[in-house]
């Protein structure tokens, strides 16, 4: 009976040294796997839903379940019987994989539940940038790019209570608002719109407890520069250029520039217009260039604000997962620097 027994032991620890070695190699081949999934998206081999909710999310995560499970029932046989540490420090390896690529997966769900079904961005809506005809023909019968874009209802299903709704809308609620006023400044002060946005970016600076709590926590207000507008339009383009982004269509006379941008993983391109133009008269002297009514002459260096609006568009899905909000927070921190070395 003993020897029954042992013998039972002996073949169970074989088989389990299989699992765990099978478990190993499965854990190594769902990495190309994944690998495989965002390449072949990023070069067209197949489209977005196939690659990112059939490879990755449907049988990429059985595929990683599937290697954890025959790596933990290998370690636990191949215990019955000697040489037991070779065999548990491979499974171990196996289910580390495992638990890393399920940890980042986990993630990218949990984020995309977390923020809001949009994948349009600008920061001005109520004048939003329209995409010329070159840049529509290139994006075919991708996302609608649309003066007020409501959200699809589809997305009620994964975010209740968001289809239906203008984009414009729930953006302004995921931004976060740092108050207007606060202990830095005096019941008297009365910031201008350009001032304001100042103010909003110094409390940013100061780290905010809100922040963490916003679904973006990026400034995504119009930027506004007392330069020249040809100093403006040149640093805009500049900042284009040295992120990379794949220029479609640069008009000057309109103060627009149009790009592409795609994401390094599975290479989702999205389309991105830049307009630079002199500021709104409310919020500089109606002596600014181009007014009738001149009072009073500007002095010498001095120029009317130029304001400057960005959109980010992705041309599929119904959530971008906060790669715009990104793409326009870290455009708008660019511009600043390039601006600013041209003084």
């Amino acid at each position: 009976m003993v020897e029954l027994f042992k013998s039972i032991a002996n073949n169970g620890a074989k088989f389990g040294r299989v699992l765990v070695v099978a478990g190993l190699a499965l854990a190594v081949f769902s990495i190309f796997w994944f690998l495989v999934a965002a390449l072949g998206t990023k070069f067209g081999i197949w489209d977005f839903g196939f690659g990112l909710m059939t490879m990755t999310f449907s049988w990429g995560v059985r595929l990683v379940l599937g290697t954890f499970g025959l790596c933990a029932l290998g370690i636990l046989l191949s215990l019955f019987a000697s040489p037991r540490t070779r065999p548990a420090i491979l499974g171990l390896v196996g289910i580390l994989i495992s638990s890393l690529i399920l940890g980042r997966l986990s993630g990218v769900r949990q984020e995309a539940e977390r923020l809001p079904p949009i994948h349009d961005i600008q920061t001005d809506w109520s004048e939003p940038i329209a995409f010329s005809e070159e840049l529509m023909k290139i994006r075919g019968d991708s996302n609608p790019v649309v003066d007020a874009p409501v959200i699809s209802e589809l997305a009620e299903g994964s975010w209740p209570g968001y289809g239906g709704r203008l984009v414009s809308e729930v953006q302004e609620e995921a931004e976060w608002e740092p108050p207007l006023y606060c202990l830095h400044c005096s019941d008297s002060d009365s910031p201008s719109d350009i001032d304001n946005v100042e103010m909003k970016e110094k409390y940013a600076r100061e780290n905010s407890k809100q922040l963490k709590y916003a679904p973006y926590p990026y400034i995504l207000d119009s930027k506004y520069y007392r330069k020249s507008l040809d100093d403006v339009f040149e640093s805009v383009e500049f900042v284009v250029k040295s992120r990379g982004w794949e220029i479609v269509k640069i008009d000057e006379e309109a103060g627009i520039i149009e790009a592409t941008d795609s994401t390094s993983w599975f290479g989702f391109e999205d389309d991105v217009a830049i307009r630079v133009r002199l500021a709104p008269e409310s919020i500089h002297p109606p002596h600014s260039r181009g007014s009738e009514s001149v009072e009073e002459p500007l002095a010498e260096g001095e120029f009317v604000p130029v304001k400057v609006d960005i959109r980010s568009v992705s041309r599929v899905g119904l959530t971008d997962i906060g790669t715009n909000a990104k793409r326009v927070s870290k455009f708008r921190i660019d511009l600043d620097r390039a601006v600013h070395r041209k003084r």
